[in-house]
C-alpha cells in the first residue's frame, strides 16, 4: 500500500513538472544579466507564496508572478491579467538583491527582467488591498502594473523596485 501511495505521489509530481514547462534560454538570460541560478524572488501574496517570473508574448518578455499552487504564470499586458501554465521562466539572483522605495526613476542598479517593444521591463512590487503584488515596472512610465483578478492594475505611486547591491 505504502508503495503504491508512493508511486502515485511520484507520477503526480512528474506530470506538474512537466505540465509546469519551466525553462532558461540564452535569449532570455541575455536580458537580465543580474539575475542567475541561486535564489527565486519571491513576493507573499497574503497567504500564497508567489514568485517573480516573465514569458514571452509574441516578440515581448514579459514580467509577471508564478504562483506555485496553481502552476500558473499571471502576467499584466495590455490592461488584462493574461495566465499560462506552459514557457514560464522562474526568475533568480545570486541573493544580492532588495526592495526599495521606487524613486521616480530606474535606479541604476534595477534589475532588468524583461521587454516591451524597445523599452525595458524591471521587477517591482505594490501593497494592494492585503497583498504584495509583483509586477513590471515599465522603463519611461512611472508606474509599476500589476495582474490582479483578470485587470492589469496601474499605479503611479508607492511601489517598490528590486535592485541589486
Amino acid at each position: 500500500m505504502r508503495m503504491r501511495i508512493f508511486v502515485a505521489f511520484i507520477v503526480i509530481f512528474v506530470i506538474n513538472l512537466i505540465n509546469a514547462k519551466i525553462f532558461e534560454s540564452d535569449e532570455h538570460q541575455r536580458h537580465a544579466r543580474q539575475l542567475n541560478e541561486n535564489q527565486f524572488i519571491s513576493v507573499k501574496e497574503g497567504d500564497v507564496s508567489a514568485y517573480i517570473a516573465r514569458r514571452k508574448v509574441g516578440d515581448d518578455l514579459i514580467v509577471g508572478k508564478y504562483v506555485d499552487n496553481w502552476k500558473n504564470i499571471y502576467i499584466p499586458y495590455f490592461g488584462k491579467e493574461l495566465v499560462f501554465q506552459d514557457e514560464i521562466e522562474i526568475l533568480k539572483t545570486n541573493g544580492r538583491h532588495m526592495w526599495i522605495p521606487y524613486p521616480g526613476h530606474i535606479p541604476e542598479k534595477a534589475i532588468q527582467g524583461g521587454y516591451e517593444g524597445t523599452a525595458k521591463l524591471y521587477i517591482g512590487r505594490k501593497w494592494h488591498e492585503g497583498k504584495n503584488l509583483a509586477g513590471k515596472i515599465v522603463e519611461g512610465i512611472n508606474a509599476i502594473f500589476c495582474p490582479f483578478f483578470g485587470n492589469e492594475l496601474r499605479f503611479d505611486e508607492n511601489f517598490d523596485i528590486l535592485v541589486e547591491y
